[in-house]
């Protein structure tokens, strides 16, 4: 498999940064996974809070609830920083993914050039 596809699979299926420790560039990698960890686990403990507040309101009712009340418990508007951090987490993970894409297939691009460069000489 060419380094460009690999590279690209990689950092869009697994991880934004996962081409990049293939294609043994280890810093930019290290960075693209490390702000992809952070924005995951914003977005992780967000939904977890959530989860146990509305846990804590279906157990507060004390008695075997409704799907139609339990989804009523859950409805949920957060508050607008709350939101608006949750759609930066989100937009930077998004953004992370393509611009990690590109970049891996652009670096493995390269290095099938020159390895191909190699071979003629």
């Amino acid at each position: 498999m060419k380094s460009s596809t690999k590279g690209l699979l990689l950092s869009l299926l697994v991880c934004p940064g996962a081409g990049h420790l293939a294609l043994k560039k280890f810093i930019p990698g290290v960075a693209f996974m490390s702000v992809a960890a952070l924005c995951i686990y914003y977005l992780m403990t967000t939904a977890y809070t959530y989860a146990m507040t509305v846990i804590k309101k279906i157990e507060a009712e004390g008695v075997i609830l409704s799907p139609e009340k339990i989804i009523e418990l859950a409805r949920f508007q957060p508050t607008g920083s709350q939101m608006d951090w949750i759609n930066l987490a989100t937009y930077t993970l998004i953004l992370l993914w393509v611009v990690s894409g590109w970049d891996a297939y652009r670096l493995g691009n390269k290095l099938d050039q020159h390895n191909k460069n190699d071979t003629r000489a």
